[in-house]
């Protein structure tokens, strides 16, 4: 029997704007989701979040404008005080994948190695562009404080889902440069991170590159992780709404963490055994959040108490109730 697509979801934090409200490290939504507009053909497989990091003047807006005009856009291009998102499609092995590129602007490498506690987080990042300029010296150089970044603060497949590309190798101005490309691809290489590189246009083997990063974060064949994502949990006790990471794992358990997955972050877990049915947010006995849409909501409920949940989008939460009723047993 042929297998089935498994739907995954992409640590999407760009979409929540999260900001810290106490020395607790406490967040709270302050923004409107981003919706997604999906045509009525189009519908992906898979939905994987990208990151491009780098010095100052490494070259990320050019990358991003060129990935942009490369790949069918699926939504315009979105402005914000932390960085340009586009959301783009991508085709691979017969799946729809739809790439949410994000250029994280300069300066974010002190914030990154702070732990999550501001600025970037490195889980809401399936795919890690590390960008070098062949122009920058200490570009190169840098390479190797934000891969030991992406190492020690991004999710567990980190390591193998980063792509070094390096800028600035166009053939005419090569005399400029300070760093070859070879350094860089051997640099990358001997990491075990895809290489690619660019000019002022995408380079015929950019494209290759990129499909091995996304084949190394995309489940085309099984995964253990069915889906996963920030969302808003009320809490069982205080009533309050927090992001939470949830991971619907196929052994039909949520978990959900405070910042990532490691143990001692967890907050709880929700056994989709004993689950008696998932409401839209219409149905709920709640009262959600100022400014969220009841279509971005629903409720997981159970013996002992119902889960309230507001995930980005009314897409995404049609993903979500799809696959939390495959593990309801009535």
């Amino acid at each position: 029997a042929a297998i089935q697509p498994i739907r995954l979801e992409a640590c999407l934090l760009e979409t929540l704007d999260l900001v810290e409200i106490s020395s607790f490290n406490q967040y709270s939504c302050i923004a409107t989701p981003i919706s997604v507009t999906m045509d009525e053909v189009w519908h992906p497989d898979f939905q994987v979040s990208v990151g491009l990091f780098g010095d100052k003047g490494v070259g990320k807006t050019r990358v991003f404008k060129n990935l942009c005009d490369e790949l069918e856009a699926a939504a315009q291009i979105l402005r914000t005080q932390d960085g340009s998102i586009a959301t783009l499609k991508l085709e691979l092995e017969g799946r729809r994948i739809l790439l949410k590129l994000k250029d994280y602007g300069d300066g974010k490498l002190a914030s990154f190695t702070r732990g999550n506690r501001s600025g970037v987080n490195p889980f809401e990042v399936d795919i890690f562009c590390l960008i070098c300029s062949l122009r920058q010296q200490h570009s190169f150089t840098n390479l190797v404080n934000w891969f030991d970044a992406v190492c020690q603060y991004g999710h567990r497949e980190a390591r193998g889902q980063c792509l070094a590309i390096a800028t600035h190798v166009d053939p005419a101005e090569l005399h400029r440069n300070l760093v070859k490309e070879d350094q860089v691809r051997e640099w990358a290489y001997e990491r075990g991170c895809a290489f690619a590189a660019t000019g002022y246009r995408l380079q015929d083997d950019f494209a290759d590159a990129l499909e091995e990063v996304v084949r190394r974060s995309v489940p085309l064949s099984s995964y253990p992780i069915v889906r996963r994502g920030m969302c808003l949990k009320q809490g069982g006790w205080r009533r309050s709404w927090k992001a939470r990471l949830f991971v619907l794992e196929d052994s039909g358990i949520i978990r959900y963490y405070h910042k990532s997955e490691k143990p001692r972050h967890i907050k709880g877990q929700i056994h989709l055994g004993t689950a008696q049915r998932v409401l839209p947010g219409k149905e709920c006995d709640v009262v959600w959040p100022a400014g969220v849409s009841q279509d971005t909501a629903f409720g997981i409920v159970l013996p002992q108490r119902t889960y309230f949940v507001v995930v980005e989008d009314e897409y995404t939460a049609k993903g979500w109730v799809r696959d939390i009723k495959k593990f309801i047993r009535n």
